[in-house]
């Protein structure tokens, strides 16, 4: 018999809570759930996710993000709301020099570019300006709102647009400067107190360290020293959350090998809900534990590990 060469099994929200349901001995086999039974499965199981972002570093919730420096600024706010930061975004240039109240700019190409995405130009007296694009014109031309760019952008002058940013991440894991040749410089990660100790907020260089305060909706990102290049950008490998399970149909933002994990995790937890015998929650406890251990000793990066002493 042939093997089915496909690899992209998923399974979505309602059927695992069937599944943990069933494990539980909750439900009989082909009975369904109440909507009371599925309302608070879904509680437990989005409960249960956040639980697992604290439970290890996650490879799967890596990624790396750019955050716009901004001329003055040494804190940013880091949400869907907060300050220019996305995890991918295309760079262009200004192709036709535009005067300070432009709101019509000629780029070098619009590829990828819609109406609503956020877009930034690096302006000649040193400073960003960041708006959104009413229009796209064509090929080379985007509109801008309001009364328009702030300062003459000339032509070769950097242009940025992308359409999300990003949520609030859990932890900043690495960081580094990037500057306009693409040439990357490390960024040292500090904890509160040793930015607290920094001198002076306001001084302007490359940043060199950044401290990570992840808050409840918006994580504030405080750099040293400002920026004083907005041409840099600031890259960030973060830890982000896991994405919320709202609706039946919705497919798991983890990988496979963490189906079965989750599954006797929530069939646990749904057991002690419902206040299952000892002996079933005892079960089910074991067998969580065990499927957690084996893909949590799984999700480490396979490389060699180098301590050193630092030297101040």
């Amino acid at each position: 018999m042939a093997t089915s060469g496909s690899t992209n099994y998923t399974v979505n929200r309602d059927r695992m809570i069937v599944l943990a349901l069933k494990a539980a001995g909750k439900i009989a086999d082909n009975a369904t759930p109440t909507a009371s039974e599925s309302q608070d499965c879904s509680d437990i199981l989005n409960m249960m996710l956040k639980t697992l972002q604290a439970d290890g570093l996650k490879l799967w919730l890596r990624k790396k993000a750019t955050v716009f420096l901004k001329d003055g600024v040494n804190q940013y706010s880091l949400s869907s709301s907060g300050t220019h930061a996305t995890y991918s975004y295309t760079r262009t240039t200004v192709k036709v020099s535009a005067v300070a109240g432009a709101t019509t700019v000629d780029i070098t190409s619009t590829a990828g570019a819609t109406a609503a995405d956020f877009i930034g130009f690096v302006l000649d007296d040193g400073t960003s300006y960041w708006t959104t694009i009413s229009t796209v014109t064509d090929s080379d031309t985007v509109t801008i709102p309001g009364s328009g760019l702030t300062s003459a952008a000339t032509a070769g002058n950097y242009v940025y647009f992308f359409t999300t940013k990003i949520d609030r991440p859990l932890r900043v894991l690495q960081a580094f400067v990037r500057d306009s040749s693409g040439i990357d410089t490390p960024v040292r990660v500090i904890a509160q107190n040793d930015y607290m100790e920094l001198s002076s907020k306001t001084s302007k260089g490359r940043v060199n360290q950044v401290h990570y305060d992840p808050q409840t909706s918006s994580g504030l990102l405080y750099v040293w020293p400002q920026t004083s290049s907005v041409t840099d950008t600031l890259e960030l490998i973060v830890q982000r959350s896991v994405e919320d399970m709202d609706i039946g149909t919705n497919d798991f933002d983890i990988p496979s090998e963490w189906y079965e994990p989750v599954l006797y995790g929530l069939a646990e937890r749904v057991a002690i809900n419902f206040q299952a015998t000892k002996s079933m929650v005892d079960k089910l406890t074991l067998r969580a534990a065990m499927s957690l251990k084996k893909v949590m000793d799984f999700d480490v990066e396979n490389t060699s590990m180098f301590f050193y002493p630092e030297i101040r």
